[in-house]
């Protein structure tokens, strides 16, 4: 799903001015939120109340960006597949988001650099379908 926003300035009489020809100006820029799924794989030795701080910090970053938070599902301590960086286990959270596809790449910055996360993965998910 994409979903656009347009910021515009309204006039002095409330109204919406209209754009001159030529190029678009600061005022007039588009911007596109796309949806996005980020699984997030902490470390198993954390407290729960790390893991949520952890998270929140991400969801604070997002919303930084210029983005939204929809849904965090927290799944909890799981068992990995296997031995990642000499963790046998971790704590998997998945969130669903809408950001702008330029700021992807700080909020994947941000992910690699901290400690408390093994694992994450962006993906871009298919459209959803909700049965009646």
């Amino acid at each position: 799903m994409v979903r656009s926003i347009v910021e515009r300035p309204p006039a002095p009489g409330g109204s919406v001015m209209p754009t001159a020809k030529g190029p678009p100006s600061p005022q007039d820029r588009t911007i596109t939120l796309r949806t996005y799924e980020l699984m997030i794989i902490s470390r198993g030795a954390l407290q729960d109340e790390a893991v949520a701080t952890n998270v929140e910090r991400f969801t604070k970053l997002i919303g930084e960006l210029g983005g939204s938070v929809d849904r965090v599902d927290h799944w909890g301590k799981r068992e990995l597949a296997y031995e990642i960086e000499h963790q046998r286990d971790g704590y998997y959270t998945v969130v669903d988001f809408q950001l702008e596809g330029t700021q992807l790449s700080e909020l994947e910055r941000q992910l690699r650099l901290a400690d408390e996360v093994v694992r994450h993965k962006v993906v871009q998910p298919a459209a959803r379908v909700k049965n009646p």
